[in-house]
């Protein structure tokens, strides 16, 4: 059974039991999962299809998406992780970047720049296209997509990616207009995906401090000065985005 929550984890686990959960995994690679972290982890693991709407710098992809590749591949033989996002830099320099970081611990992996192959034959791969016609063809019993800042995939791609039926599917990203594939995870297309939205205080890395994470009734009043804006939370759309992961109409 795969264990979720921290307390489930043996004091001593086997080097078995640490691989087969991805908390246990992460651990391994130097993680402690958030709570939230785990649970998105464990339902995606499940072969479920998650959304994830989470607040800058909540860890999403360098805590989350990056052990998550190299579990999936660690614990499916000959499976195929695709990973996308709106722009190749997000993939090459933020996800691909965080794997590289682990490249010594990965014994008999081969890992480039945007690519690898397990030892088992599992491959992973990250691209970011605008023409469906190029994210078609990634057929596998255990395809894992991930779609990173999925707010800024085009239509297009989520339909091509729909054609592969992936196994499992985690769409993440900070938020943005209540329009889009991304938002319609959470709106009309609510029933197909588990949702989850995770705030700046879901995150215990983040200084609570932080005006863009503060609760409206704690940004400092220096923050309206000079303004005529109402002291509410719909005044600043940045603040719903960044630090409530809530979308905004603006």
């Amino acid at each position: 059974m795969p264990l979720a929550t921290p307390d489930q984890l043996p004091k001593n686990p086997t080097p078995d039991q640490l691989l087969a959960t991805p908390l246990g995994f992460s651990k391994m690679l130097g993680i402690d999962l958030h709570p939230w972290q785990a649970k998105v982890f464990l339902d995606v693991a499940l072969g479920n299809r998650v959304a994830l709407k989470a607040a800058n710098g909540s860890g999403k992809t360098s805590c989350l998406a990056a052990p998550l590749v190299l579990w999936w591949c660690a614990v499916y033989p000959k499976s195929q992780v695709v990973t996308t996002a709106g722009v190749y830099r997000q993939v090459k320099e933020q996800l691909w970047q965080r794997l590289a970081g682990w490249r010594d611990r990965l014994t008999g992996w081969t890992l480039n720049a945007t690519d690898l192959t397990a030892p088992n034959g599992s491959k992973a791969i990250g691209f970011s296209t605008d023409e469906p016609n190029r994210f078609e063809g990634w057929h596998n019993d255990r395809l894992l997509m991930i779609f990173d800042e999925a707010k800024s995939i085009p239509h297009d791609i989520w339909r091509a990616a729909e054609r592969c039926q992936p196994f499992s599917w985690l769409a993440m990203s900070s938020t943005g207009g209540m329009d889009g594939e991304f938002a319609q995870c959470f709106l009309g297309k609510r029933d197909y995906w588990k949702q989850y939205s995770v705030t700046a205080y879901d995150c215990p890395h983040i200084p609570k401090d932080r005006t863009m994470g503060s609760p409206p009734s704690l940004i400092p009043r220096s923050a309206f000065a000079g303004t005529t804006l109402p002291r509410n939370r719909m005044a600043f759309p940045w603040l719903l985005s960044t630090g409530q992961a809530e979308g905004t109409s603006r």
